[in-house]
């Protein structure tokens, strides 16, 4: 491989792209896991006049780079269109790329049909790619020169199938994002004759229909409809309520609905002019029945475009924690002030790493008790409880391990400043079970709350006996929803979501960190990562995401919220 050429093709910082660069985007939920066992004293981060190097943020399979700026998005787009195959990535070891500067640290990735047909169809644009050969690979560190070798791993195999976000890196900068779909139906309905008591075709595609759904495996019982298939044909069908007769050449987008779950899918005849109470009428059925429900659009406005409505059975789990799901912003609002009634205890933990209770500690635990006056939305502070904790021998015995990074998360969570006594653990646990107690009922707040409860409640068995708010949760489907909107027509917004930017953590979607909500809030940050600090930045930074949630009620986000929900449907899934 000709190195100066690879100088070439990685330039894709948002400084300064020569050409365009069409792009898979990977879903990887431990990305960071992933990188973090790159040592932190290998990093190259390149210099100030060069582009900028480090770990990879997002992970993804270049599929030709070197597009000349004639080549526009439909024409990307149409490649997409006319391909109907599965795109899946086989990671075939980890190798790197060696510079006089810098070493690459890279999965290989085998160049399987779909990638290879793809990269050969984007060929025939105009591009000045001068690789003889298509080497896919994703890139997971840029590290110093020769210390690259010993990351490289022949014997490291995964695969992730069906992968569907792509990106259209332009030459002049803008990136285009859409989704990549494979619908190859089964059935083709030619017939345009209706069953006119169902609005579904007549008898012999009625079979077809219900013979296709016993083959993927639609177990209606599992999902409360009906023992049969034809009795869930009929509860769907009947949503409809007008006469779908549309001829095909008639048509301008398909007169069906998706209706979707796990296992499969079967679709009904609708007419557009209904569309919206058709899918609000089928939304609440499944909402009165216990499914989760969401909608999906793809190509909206479009003559290709199609709805699918993605539906399951809730878990107890869901049916208890999901209540902050597809609400509008006065309904969030209102769940909110509901909750003002109880104490409000803003907790946070900070640890020797992200590994969970049982092969981490607690380094520090805070919280501050809480009034909530939701109408001036103003909190009184009743008491905090803020202590650090001693080292377990076990958590000291790492330090002597090559490339154990408890010292620098320490470092990193400020142990070791402030003026505390530290205590054993199992105490400090203990005390704060107690402390939180004298407040019951009460709702506990917290940024990321899973990973808080999960050290607090998993060390020594602890269990969480109140209700749990976690305030990510309202800015991954409410505040980022609203902003999105926002910046379709206002440039003040738009500027806001590009400073955030994207994270890997929220599969490629913009980032919920508070790191990054914060300052754009205009929250001061100094001693971020100290617990009892934490929990004030959290306290201001729900204050200011409720208040423009009440200056802008009026505003429809469900379009972004939705999206926000089926990634984190994904992660859940992965």
């Amino acid at each position: 491989m000709k190195i100066k050429n690879y100088i070439q093709f990685i330039k894709e910082s948002i400084n300064g792209h020569k050409y365009g660069c069409v792009m898979v985007d990977i879903p990887v939920s431990n990305w960071s896991e992933i990188t973090s066992s790159i040592d932190p004293e290998d990093i190259f981060y390149g210099d100030e006049n060069g582009d900028p190097k480090g770990i990879q943020e997002n992970p993804h399979v270049t599929i030709l780079y070197g597009l000349h700026d004639d080549v526009t998005e439909d024409e990307v787009k149409s490649v997409f269109d006319n391909f109907d195959g599965d795109i899946n990535i086989e990671i075939d070891g980890i190798d790197i790329f060696e510079n006089k500067d810098f070493d690459v640290v890279k999965f290989n990735v085998k160049p399987d049909g779909s990638l290879q047909y793809l990269h050969d169809e984007l060929s025939k644009f105009p591009n000045s790619d001068q690789f003889p050969d298509y080497k896919p690979h994703i890139t997971i560190c840029y590290v110093k020169k020769g210390t690259g070798k010993k990351y490289v791993k022949p014997e490291y195999k995964y695969e992730v199938k069906n992968v569907n976000k792509i990106t259209y890196s332009m030459s002049n900068g803008k990136k285009i994002y859409f989704n990549y779909n494979s619908i190859n139906e089964s059935i083709e309905y030619n017939d345009n004759t209706y069953d006119s008591e169902w609005k579904l075709p007549t008898s012999q595609e009625r079979l077809k229909l219900e013979r296709y759904l016993d083959d993927i495996l639609l177990e209606i019982t599992d999902l409360g409809y009906s023992t049969t298939i034809s009795g869930f044909i009929n509860n769907v069908a009947s949503f409809s309520k007008s006469n779908p007769l549309i001829k095909r050449a008639q048509k301008t987008r398909s007169p069906y609905i998706w209706i979707c779950n796990k296992k499969g899918r079967t679709r009904i005849p609708i007419v557009w002019e209904e569309v919206n109470d058709i899918i609000e009428s089928i939304k609440t059925y499944l909402e009165t029945e216990g499914f989760w429900s969401y909608v999906e659009v793809l190509n909206e406005g479009n003559p290709t475009e199609q709805i699918f409505i993605h539906f399951d059975k809730k878990s107890d789990e869901e049916l208890n924690e999901n209540k902050m799901w597809y609400k509008t912003i006065p309904q969030i609002l209102e769940w909110l002030e509901s909750k003002s009634k109880l104490p409000w205890i803003w907790l946070d933990t900070e640890t020797t790493g992200l590994g969970g209770p049982k092969q981490q500690q607690l380094t520090q635990v805070s919280g501050i008790a809480t009034e909530y006056d939701f109408e001036n939305n103003n909190f009184s502070e009743i008491s905090t409880f803020d202590e650090k904790i001693k080292l377990t021998d076990e958590t000291k015995s790492k330090f002597s391990t090559p490339g154990d990074k408890t010292k620098w998360v320490l470092g990193f969570n400020h142990y070791g400043s402030g003026d505390y006594k530290y205590k054993n653990e199992q105490d400090i646990v203990d005390d704060f079970f107690k402390w939180i107690e004298k407040y019951t009922p009460n709702i506990l707040v917290a940024q990321n709350a899973s990973f808080d409860m999960a050290m607090l409640g998993g060390r020594y068995g602890h269990k969480i006996k109140s209700e749990v708010f976690d305030t990510k949760m309202l800015i991954q489907l409410y505040l980022l929803p609203l902003l999105q909107t926002l910046s379709e027509t206002d440039s003040k917004y738009k500027d806001m979501i590009d400073f955030i930017g994207t994270s890997q953590r929220d599969n490629g979607l913009i980032s919920s960190s508070m790191s990054k909500i914060g300052p754009v809030l205009g929250i001061n940050m100094s001693n971020y990562h100290d617990a009892i600090t934490d929990c004030r930045i959290t306290i201001q930074m729900y204050q200011k995401i409720v208040e423009l949630l009440k200056n802008n009620q009026e505003v429809d986000i469900m379009k972004y919220q939705t999206e926000r929900i089926k990634s984190i449907r994904e992660n859940e899934k992965n």
